[in-house]
């Protein structure tokens, strides 16, 4: 089991594909990670969780625009985020 910021993940291993995967299960919302190792999946899912609350935030900040210019840009720095996470770990960039 992994625990951060209130969150708890159930660990499992795929013995074919040799990944560790990672699932909150404390949440309705779906918040996943994986590594080939276990270090780096305690990392990940950490980062998964930090991610999750920057969007809920975001949603949440979301509801209470008034204009479509300020909805671009909240769309722009998700579209960011959602984008860095796509990338390989080792290519992602910091903010």
């Amino acid at each position: 089991m992994l625990s951060y910021k209130g969150y708890i993940g159930k660990v499992e291993f795929d013995s074919k594909a040799k990944i560790f995967y990672g699932k909150v299960v404390n949440t309705r919302d779906k918040i996943t990670s994986q590594s080939d190792n276990a270090k780096q999946l305690e990392q990940e899912f950490r980062t998964s969780i930090d991610i999750y609350l920057r969007l809920d935030s975001v949603r949440k900040w979301e509801k209470s625009l008034k204009s479509p210019i300020q909805e671009d840009l909240c769309y722009a720095s998700l579209r960011k985020d959602i984008g860095r996470l796509l990338l390989p770990r080792n290519l992602r960039t910091r903010v």
